[in-house]
């Protein structure tokens, strides 16, 4: 192996950090943007193209099996809608990007596989997933492949930007001493690992805002408008 090359690999991975958002349902894929080129339900939105990425389309229907498969959920307080979908699938895609250019990240896969095992307990089954490619038109392949996409944005964005989180004890003592009333009447020392974790929780948060509007300027992002398809 490349001594440059880092791999997220072992049984013991950092799987839960996207388990929230995939497994029991993530937040971000080396392979081309482009449609999916297959039979939809009739019932479905007609498809369209909802931004560019370096010149690539995005397309709503790549949204819409994302979604459907558990593969991707509206950020926390949305509504859940279609729309309230766009911006966490097109933060994966760019930062499927960035790994695309740097390299040097990878899931192994043993670790693949594993996450698939505990997407398809989670799923249902196989046949509920059978069912549900038949409805779909999909590919298991491609399901599968989307998965470890996300899987790997995921623990890429955890392990970069951790780097740039770190939180000291004067941290913590500032914010206790500044705000108080947010931590309530109990001692600095029962309330060090609430506010510690808040505080690294809000870091981690600034941070990734920081790092994804860089990647949208990187990248070239372009939403399309619904109505007329004019580019913003």
């Amino acid at each position: 192996m490349d001594d440059h090359k880092h791999s997220a690999t072992g049984p013991t991975a950092p799987l839960g950090i996207l388990i929230p958002v995939l497994l029991l349902v993530t937040f971000f894929f080396a392979a081309p943007i482009s449609a999916v080129h297959m039979p939809f339900p009739e019932w479905t939105e007609v498809d369209r193209i909802v931004a560019t990425i370096n010149g690539n389309p995005v397309m709503l229907s790549d949204i819409m099996i994302e979604h459907e498969f558990g593969l991707l959920e509206p950020p926390r307080g949305e509504a859940g809608s279609i729309d309230d979908l766009i911006e966490p699938y097109l933060n994966r895609l760019l930062i499927l990007e960035e790994i695309g250019e740097v390299g040097g990240f990878s899931i192994s896969k043993t670790q693949a596989e594993g996450a698939f095992r505990g997407y398809m307990t989670t799923f249902g089954g196989g046949s509920a997933f059978k069912n549900k490619n038949d409805e779909w038109g999909t590919d298991p392949a491609d399901i599968k492949r989307r998965l470890t996409r996300a899987l790997t944005a995921s623990l890429y964005t955890e392990s970069r930007i951790r780097f740039f989180v770190n939180i000291l004890p004067s941290d913590v003592e500032e914010a206790y001493t500044k705000e108080p009333d947010r931590w309530g009447e109990d001692s600095l020392f029962a309330v060090w690992d609430t506010i510690r974790e808040t505080l690294q929780e809000e870091a981690f948060k600034r941070e990734r805002d920081r790092w994804l509007a860089s990647l949208k300027t990187r990248y070239n992002l372009h939403m399309v408008n619904g109505n007329n398809g004019e580019l913003q």
